[in-house]
Formats: structure tokens, C-alpha cells, sequence
């Protein structure tokens, strides 16, 4: 008598050389749930994109000749529908991610400025209409002109 998939409703038979006790898709199922696994391979298929543009490109070749076919168009767009993820990403916006990503609009476009200086920086590019270039050169002569107080102060040599 063969064996059967020990997987609880699974019921497949086994072959002779079977050591793990699961058919192939309980198996494959198995490992597919795993987080960690789903990590690494996203991973690593990012990665082969990345680095492999031969590859990319004939993916993105594959992909733009498999949407031209207007039966596969019809199918995604039934599963966006279905789906309806911008019910989803409408009601991810709350307050505390519209801080969050006013602080990471900042951080990326104020990157040039002093965190403790970009109050100045506003102030000067709102108010004083001052230049990029010429807020910016302010400030830091300015976090230059503080440091030196600070260490005038302390009795450091600057």
C-alpha cells in the first residue's frame, strides 16, 4: 500500500521515495507561507531586475506583449475591481501618516539644511525671498557662527 500526504485533507498519495511525509503542494504551500522565504525570494527577484537588464528587459517585453491581448486586460482589470484597493489605501490615511510623511518630505527636501536650522531656512525662503542657494549659505554660516559662541562660551578652542 502507498503512503499518503500526512497534511490534514490532503489525502494525496505518496511516492516510494517520499521521506518528508507531504505531497508537493502541501509542501509547496507550506514554504510559500513562510514570511521569511517570501523575503528572500522578493529579494532576490528584485535584485536579478536590478542587476540584470537583459532580463528586465525581456520581462517588461513579455509582460507589455501579454497585456495587448484584450482578454487579459479584461481579467486585471475584473481584479482590480474586485480588490478595490484604493478603499484600502483611502482609509491607511490618517493623521499620524500625513505627519509622517510631511516629516519625510522635509527630511528629503531639506536634506541640504541643518535640522536645527530649518525653521531659518523657511523663514528666509518665505519671508526674505531669498534664493536656495543664498538660505541655504545662510544657515550654515549661521550654525557656523552659533558653534563658535558655543565654544567662545565653553572655553574651547574652535
Amino acid at each position: 500500500m502507498m503512503a499518503q500526504c500526512t497534511t490534514e485533507g490532503c489525502g494525496n498519495t505518496l511516492g516510494p521515495r517520499n521521506k518528508s511525509g507531504n505531497c508537493r503542494s502541501c509542501t509547496a504551500k507550506r514554504i510559500n507561507a513562510d514570511p521569511l522565504f517570501r523575503a528572500r525570494q522578493a529579494d532576490g527577484v528584485r535584485a536579478k531586475m536590478a542587476n540584470d537588464h537583459v532580463y528586465r528587459a525581456a520581462c517588461q517585453k513579455r509582460a507589455a506583449a501579454l497585456f495587448a491581448r484584450p482578454d487579459i486586460r479584461a481579467k486585471a482589470r475584473e481584479g482590480v475591481l474586485r480588490c478595490r484597493n484604493w478603499e484600502k489605501a483611502t482609509a491607511a490615511i490618517t493623521p499620524e501618516a500625513l505627519a509622517k510623511r510631511g516629516r519625510t518630505l522635509t527630511a528629503i527636501k531639506l536634506a541640504h539644511v541643518p535640522t536645527d536650522y530649518r525653521d531659518l531656512y523657511r523663514f528666509l525662503r518665505r519671508t526674505k525671498r531669498l534664493s536656495i542657494a543664498d538660505a541655504t549659505k545662510a544657515c550654515l554660516d549661521q550654525q557656523a557662527a552659533d558653534k563658535r559662541a558655543m565654544h567662545r562660551e565653553w572655553g574651547v578652542a574652535a
